[in-house]
This record gives structure tokens, C-alpha cells and sequence, in this order.
């Protein structure tokens, strides 16, 4: 699944660097590090979203009660699709924590260059992100 965001994330690790790295063009990189950031936990979000509504569908089909041999298969094929929606669902909360992390990465950047955070302070992933 990471796989499929590879170009969002080299496009959101090259701008990370570039407000990092450059203090002049910092608030045009961070606006537009935030915009394809923020683009993109949406649509991972709803991608989140759209899992659980269906792996929640998924085992309430597998809870109701049939008969006969068709009744087993059935359950087969459903708790195979339940199985594959779980992985998948896992697959996109590890981009969506990757996603958080730019930002976190971004809020970092910009508070030690303004001078707003004392050095000691530490907090855990998301911590920047309202």
C-alpha cells in the first residue's frame, strides 16, 4: 500500500528538506507541504473510512444465519474478504501515521526556527497537529 503513495512521499520529503533548507522560500514550501499533505490524509481518511464501514457490513453478513453446504462456502468467501479488508484497513492507518509524521516533521521545522518551543519539550506523534 505504501507503494501507491511513493510519489506523494518523495514530493512531501523533497519539500520538507527544501523549507528546511532554505529559509527564504520556507513559508511558500511549507504552504504548499501543507496543502498536498492535508490532500492527502483526506483522501486516506476516507479511504478509512469506506474500510470499516465495509468490514463492519462484512461481519455482520458473516453473523447471519444460513443452511446447508452453500451456508459454509459462503462464510468461507466472507471471512476471506473480511481478512483482506483487515489488512488493508492496517496498511492505511501505517500511511495515514506516515502522513502525521511529515507534519509533525513540518511543525518541528517551524518551531525551532522561530524559537516558540523551549528544546526540552518532547511530546508524542501528532502532538503538533491539532
Amino acid at each position: 500500500m505504501i507503494g501507491y503513495y511513493r510519489r506523494t512521499f518523495s514530493q512531501l520529503h523533497w519539500l520538507l528538506h527544501a523549507a528546511a533548507d532554505d529559509p527564504g522560500a520556507a513559508v511558500s514550501n511549507a504552504y504548499e507541504l501543507q496543502y498536498v499533505l492535508v490532500r492527502s490524509l483526506i483522501r486516506v481518511e476516507k479511504r478509512i473510512k469506506t474500510l470499516r464501514r465495509s468490514k463492519a457490513a462484512l461481519r455482520h453478513d458473516v453473523r447471519q444465519p444460513r443452511d446447508g453446504e452453500s451456508a459454509r462456502e459462503r462464510s468461507r468467501i466472507l471471512k476471506g474478504q473480511l481478512s483482506m479488508a483487515e489488512r488493508r484497513l492496517s496498511e492505511y492507518e501505517s500511511v495515514r501515521r506516515l502522513l502525521l509524521s511529515f507534519g509533525d516533521g513540518l511543525a518541528h521545522i517551524y518551531l525551532n526556527r522561530r524559537r516558540h518551543c523551549p528544546y526540552g519539550v518532547q511530546g508524542g506523534r501528532g502532538l503538533h497537529i491539532g
